[in-house]
């Protein structure tokens, strides 16, 4: 699966400018609430229109401004999982997956194929209104799937979902959906890592980042996409050699590696380790603050730069 995606859109409070390609992988883009991500999805799925630009999928021209050409949605072969699941609350389980069946020959024996794969056994004459949420989804799954799509486009497919069954349906939507390939929206970062190899980091219409998920957490290229990358520990520092960087704020130097141009450093809470002995980067501290979960602590401390090990 291949999709090319270069569009311009103007919209209330600025404009969507995205230019991103998907090859034979899954992709989530990545950003606070209104930041026009599922705007994106929109205009791959032909639900919005583009003001310019160009999307190809697999080869197939799905919308090309300078050309006159935009496919309407049932000639795109995307399918859509909404957030609300959009199904239709006056058909049974087995209506609403059976209505998307494009092939009138096959239709019974293929919607049995997939409430049997999404383990609907037993809820075929139920109404939307008995299900739970993550019976919902997964008949909205199989509903989208029953259209067999080239790509699949979720629209933060688990906002719906309470804690505990969220995380069942993440474990579960990567077998649920193998073999097709999907584009994601969410605004939760462990969520993104868990279900894609790469993400799209975007705010107020505008890519900020654009990466495979590894790099893009260790190395966020630019602050704004550090800060939505769940980086708290940030301040501005400066390189004043080779291998070190000052960090006025906290009061001290770092040693690190490499010769590029610093502007912030950021430090990860699984980065900050207990130490008895000095060593490189190792100062005293002392603990001011502590914000305590139901089975994490979240500590704040600061730098006793006079008891710095050097």
């Amino acid at each position: 699966m291949k999709l090319s995606v270069d569009i311009v859109k103007k919209l209330a409070h600025f404009s969507l400018n995205i230019r991103l390609g998907l090859d034979r992988e899954n992709i989530s883009i990545l950003g606070p609430s209104g930041s026009g991500k599922s705007m994106v999805l929109k205009c791959i799925a032909g639900i919005e229109k583009p003001d310019r630009g160009r999307i190809v999928l697999n080869g197939r021209v799905l919308f090309d401004s300078e050309r006159g050409i935009n496919l309407p949605p049932e000639q795109r072969r995307v399918g859509y999982l909404f957030q609300n699941y959009a199904l239709f609350p006056h058909m049974t389980v087995y209506g609403n997956i059976e209505i998307a069946i494009p092939h009138q020959w096959n239709r019974k024996k293929r919607a049995h194929e997939l409430i049997e794969k999404f383990h609907l056994q037993g809820l075929e004459e139920a109404y939307p209104l008995r299900l739970s949420g993550g019976e919902q989804q997964r008949v909205a799954l199989a509903r989208m799937l029953a259209t067999e799509p080239e790509l699949v486009l979720l629209d933060e497919p688990f906002s719906a979902l309470d804690g505990i069954l969220r995380e069942q349906m993440q474990q579960k939507l990567p077998g649920l959906l193998h073999g097709s390939n999907y584009l994601m929206v969410t605004h939760d970062m462990d969520e993104a890592y868990r279900l894609s190899e790469k993400i799209l980091v975007m705010e107020d219409g505008k890519m900020l980042a654009f990466d495979a998920r590894e790099r893009l957490f260790d190395h966020p290229p630019n602050l704004a996409a550090a800060r939505i990358l769940g980086l708290r520990n940030v301040s501005e520092a400066t390189r004043v050699r080779e291998n070190m960087i000052m960090v006025p704020q906290w009061g001290c130097l770092l040693e690190c590696g490499g010769k590029q141009r610093v502007s912030h450093v950021g430090i990860r809470s699984q980065h900050v380790l207990i130490s008895s002995s000095p060593g490189v980067n190792s100062f005293g501290c002392e603990i001011v603050r502590t914000l305590e979960d139901r089975f994490t602590a979240t500590l704040f401390f600061r730098l006793l730069l006079s008891r710095t090990r050097e």
